[in-house]
């Protein structure tokens, strides 16, 4: 249903769609057709396509602005940058979305401009509260197919292709990606309550840092500096990478170090088990895909979690759940900003 300067327009199953009016016993209990509602009609004019409105059915959730009832999800899409990303606006509409049980998604667009770990923080900061998180690049295409296929309902496991996570869930770990050992920055899935391997005056704290990272041939990956923006984060949560945590644990405001990460405090190395073969067939939409794409899969938990194709034939399908980064050394140069 839609309505439009006082007219409702019902579409009935197998019948079409009937202009209606709603009846004077709405106003009279308080109660406003909103757009989305499931109604009873009766018809005046089966030729011209006329009826009033006779009932509305209960509704499993509303929303007042905008005025839409009987959501079945809801997508909401934040830039990464240009402009940056207004979280606490962001939580509000998460919170308000809580609230009526709508099951909500969050999209953040211009993926191109931000830095890789500052888009891996966001990420792991929403998938560790149960959200089911895309980062795209609406100009430049990239992404958007996993949307469309979530939106669509596709792309969804059923768990057989999650067995390779099953022995590190029953451990409480149920990262999707390479977690290294308390580094859960680019996770991919919602790791639960953290305790971290170190101590450092600025544990539990916020902390803000401008950062560079590099590979070891010099070429960079990142730089918050670029971004004009500071990296924050509550350290010691993680919420970053080991190795970065680690380091900004014992830093004072100000102070500027540079730290060369192997891959244990950075990524993780590459594990086998990640890589994993299903058949077409069990998965709606994966004949689409094609190998280098990234999209999102859901483990036993319904959790989400990012793979890349590796590999495609007629009959089955090849992930690899391994963070594009694991088995590589980084390489940062820290600066706290501020502690809070």
């Amino acid at each position: 249903m839609k309505g439009i300067a006082g007219f409702y327009y019902v579409d009935v199953e197998e019948s079409g769609i009937y202009e209606c009016k709603a009846k004077g016993i709405f106003r009279k209990e308080g109660q406003k057709p909103l757009v989305g509602d499931l109604v009873e009609i009766e018809i005046l004019d089966e030729a011209e396509k006329t009826g009033n409105m006779t009932r509305i059915l209960p509704r499993k959730n509303e929303l007042i602005r905008p005025a839409v009832a009987n959501i079945d999800q809801a997508l909401v899409i934040f830039a990464l940058e240009n402009p940056t990303p207004n979280l606490t606006l962001l939580d509000r509409f998460l919170v308000m979305m809580e609230q009526q049980n709508v099951p909500t998604a969050i999209c953040f667009n211009k993926r191109d401009l931000a830095g890789e770990d500052y888009t891996d923080h966001l990420r792991s900061v929403y998938e560790n509260c149960g959200y089911r998180v895309f980062t795209v690049s609406a100009a430049k295409e990239q992404g958007m197919q996993e949307v469309e296929a979530y939106l669509k309902g596709e792309l969804i496991s059923t768990g057989v292709n999650c067995d390779h996570h099953h022995h590190e869930e029953e451990e409480g770990h149920s990262c999707g990606s390479n977690c290294g050992d308390g580094g859960c920055s680019g996770c991919g899935g919602g790791c639960g309550s953290h305790q971290p391997s170190f101590e450092g005056p600025n544990v539990g704290k916020i902390c803000r840092t401008h950062y560079r990272g590099t590979f070891n041939d010099g070429s960079q990956f990142d730089s918050s500096y670029d971004r004009g923006e500071p990296l924050e984060f509550t350290c010691g949560a993680g919420q970053m990478i080991l190795g970065f945590d680690k380091a900004v644990a014992t830093m004072e405001v100000g102070e500027k170090v540079t730290v060369h990460l192997m891959p244990e405090e950075a990524y993780g190395m590459a594990d086998p088990n990640a890589i994993f073969t299903v058949e077409i067939a069990q998965l709606p939409g994966s004949e689409d895909l094609t190998v280098g794409q990234q999209v999102y899969l859901s483990n036993q938990y319904g959790q989400p979690f990012p793979v890349k194709v590796n590999a495609k034939d007629e009959k089955t399908i090849t992930f690899d759940a391994n963070h594009e980064m694991a088995g590589k050394e980084l390489n940062f140069e820290i600066e706290l900003v501020e502690v809070k």
